[in-house]
């Protein structure tokens, strides 16, 4: 239970803060340009994934806008890619999801004021795990001997989103990525991500 809200708080701390602290008068969304870069920590939400690695990871991300005008009010579309990692006890995963997303606001946008809004993506994810055995030796001499074996998988993945933007082009996201199981651990994670659009 402690892990969970402490995620949650995690999750919602971007979206919260960005709506407190913007005071720019926001132009249309998508008024930047169509790139955007985030980043932020992202959990896995499997137990044996966690203790076989670790809770919390890093994630690093980028966009493009396909949407011509790119608005999130009229709805836009935009290729992303994401890689989340996660290591701990000799043990890693590593994971690129690369897919089709659409956002769209949850209403009008109002002069002045941040821009809710949420979105769904589907893609292909590449996965990678890398898993460390050490066992003791049978020999008279006693010791251990280490191994380890990686796991690369490719597989469908998607992800559910909600997020906020403002006219200086800062956003932050909650996010949902489903990518499935590989070597016996289910990689699916959440994440809270802060971005910026140029």
């Amino acid at each position: 239970m402690k892990y969970y809200t402490g995620a949650a708080i995690l999750l919602t701390a971007p979206v919260v803060l960005l709506s407190m602290t913007t005071k720019a008068t926001f132009a249309a969304p998508g008024a930047k340009g169509p790139f955007t870069l985030n980043v932020g920590p992202s959990f896995l939400l499997d137990s044996t994934a966690k203790n076989a690695t670790s809770s919390t990871g890093f994630h690093v991300g980028g966009t493009y806008d396909v949407s011509q005008p790119s608005s999130l009010v009229l709805g836009k579309s935009s290729v992303d890619v994401d890689y989340d990692s996660f290591s701990g006890h000799g043990n890693k995963i590593n994971r690129t999801l690369s897919g089709y997303v659409y956002r769209k606001s949850f209403g009008p946008s109002v002069k002045g004021s941040p821009v809710p809004y949420f979105g769904a993506g589907i893609g292909v994810a590449f996965t990678s795990v890398k898993t460390t055995t050490t066992t003791q030796s049978q020999g008279s001499g006693g010791g251990s001997i280490t191994s380890s074996a990686t796991k690369n998988n490719t597989s469908v993945g998607g992800k559910l989103l909600v997020g906020i933007e403002a006219d200086s082009g800062v956003y932050g996201e909650a996010v949902l990525t489903l990518s499935g199981k590989v070597n016996g651990l289910t990689t699916n994670t959440i994440g809270a991500n802060v971005g910026y659009r140029f």
